[in-house]
């Protein structure tokens, strides 16, 4: 249970940085806005991790070791991507 509110949580995330970049790019209107580059980090990675965290909270129960696997490479994610986009690294 607990694994699968850890994955939840992953996927909430992800989805509010994934929502943040649309607005962000395209609800803003900057000129020249989104680079190429710019749309993938934005809005494609975020996206392709909620709909990785989704399958994740799906199949926790059925394969948890599977589950683990990529809970720990969501999280790990989670970061490197918080700390790209905040400028840290």
């Amino acid at each position: 249970m607990a694994k699968r509110i850890a994955a939840a949580l992953c996927t909430l995330c992800w989805v509010f940085f994934g929502y943040v970049g649309y607005v962000g790019f395209y609800l803003e209107g900057r000129r020249g806005v989104p680079g190429s580059g710019r749309w993938e980090f934005f809005i494609a990675v975020p996206t392709a991790m909620a709909l990785l965290g989704v399958a994740l909270v799906v199949v926790s129960k059925k394969a948890p070791i599977l589950s683990e696997v990529v809970l720990g490479i969501q999280i790990v994610a989670i970061l490197s991507w918080m700390f790209m986009a905040g400028g840290g690294i």
